[in-house]
């Protein structure tokens, strides 16, 4: 009961402000996460739409790119609540800021293939080079693209064998799904 009292007087006291920026940023995430990406999605059919292709192609050009965006901002809105959550608490957030800057540096330094997926993953991604659900040839996998993010792309080929190849090792794709106009 002693304990009970004591996280209601925390809660009236100092501990009103973390827990509103921990509801009101779980809020906003998941309004984020289900209302804009819909509405992300409608406008990039919109803008697909413009460019002349078929319904199938701008579905599929739209689920991919509101997939990725979402990703994306969900990741950028996370660690900004957190930090927000931890300097309501009463922790100095720009110490943990140099110090994530000085292991992103080393962790960039050891992972550049994964770096590279990610580079590449986005020019994919800008230049719509394919899409969830065309078919193509990368190397020596030809199948239907299953899934893609800036980090990976996965392949089902004919059979059902499913590929999962990283975006840095995708040189030279070609799309059998559409013909440039």
């Amino acid at each position: 009961m002693k304990i009970l009292i004591s996280i209601l007087n925390w809660i009236k006291g100092p501990g009103i402000k973390p827990l509103s920026i921990l509801i009101v940023g779980i809020v906003v995430y998941f309004l984020f996460k289900n209302i804009v990406s819909r509405a992300m999605e409608a406008l990039i059919m919109r803008q697909e739409r413009r460019k002349g292709r078929t319904q199938k192609e701008q579905e599929l050009r739209a689920k991919t790119l509101s997939r990725v965006i979402s990703w994306a901002v969900s990741i950028i809105m996370s660690v900004i609540i957190i930090f927000m959550f931890l300097q309501s608490l009463g922790i100095n957030i720009s110490a943990l800021l140099a110090g994530a800057g000085v292991v992103g540096l080393a962790i960039g330094l050891g992972v550049r293939s994964l770096i590279t997926d990610y580079i590449n993953g986005f020019f994919i991604l800008v230049e719509d080079q394919f899409s969830i659900g065309d078919t193509i040839n990368v190397g020596n996998v030809s199948g239907k693209v299953k899934d893609f993010n800036l980090r990976r792309t996965v392949v089902e080929d004919e059979k059902g064998a499913i590929y999962t190849i990283p975006n840095g090792q995708v040189k030279i794709v070609s799309n059998l799904s559409r013909k440039e106009k």
